[in-house]
């Protein structure tokens, strides 16, 4: 069982895991959406058990509108940041630009490593845009248990024009403070 798993192709594992997280109809339903519109290079970054959180996060940019954000550890036995960065996801239905997200995670005091922007669309449907930071604070993770939401309602917030975009935001990491 242990190696049938291990050399099954990623496209039956992410059917797997849609139908144990959604089972029955719906579950068909979003692997037939979803699994042609993940590209190649998305494939060999991410496990389907991760695809299937992007799933549910694309999900609710359709049924809510509003852009999404997410906060979590990264963990990859093939890169040397394993453990020692965290990743923040942002989906959107559009392409947003990184002279907007930089200032944000600059002014929340944060190191980005990287940015990897993935599209997610099969041949009838565009769903979305998935940008991806590996980030880190003093050349550790964030503690993204504890500080997943706060960082997504600054984000929100930032994004919603309901808060300003300045130096203070980092304080939500350094301190007790939201």
């Amino acid at each position: 069982k242990i190696i049938s798993d291990a050399i099954k192709p990623w496209h039956h594992q992410l059917s797997d895991e849609i139908t144990t997280k959604f089972p029955g109809a719906n579950g068909k339903q979003l692997y037939q959406r979803y699994e042609p519109g993940f590209p190649s290079h998305y494939r060999a970054r991410k496990t389907p058990q991760e695809a299937v959180i992007d799933i549910e996060y694309l999900e609710k940019l359709a049924h809510e509108s509003n852009i999404q954000f997410r906060v979590s550890d990264f963990n990859d036995i093939h890169s040397a940041l394993s453990g020692k960065t965290s990743l923040i996801s942002i989906y959107n239905k559009t392409k947003i630009d990184l002279i907007t997200i930089m200032p944000i995670l600059e002014n929340l005091g944060v190191h980005v490593y990287d940015e990897l922007t993935t599209k997610i669309q099969n041949e009838t449907h565009m769903f979305g845009y998935i940008h991806s930071f590996r980030i880190s604070m003093d050349n550790k993770a964030i503690d993204s248990k504890h500080h997943q939401q706060e960082i997504v309602d600054l984000f929100a917030a930032v994004f919603d024009s309901l808060t300003e975009n300045d130096p203070l935001n980092g304080l939500i990491i350094n301190t007790p403070l939201n």
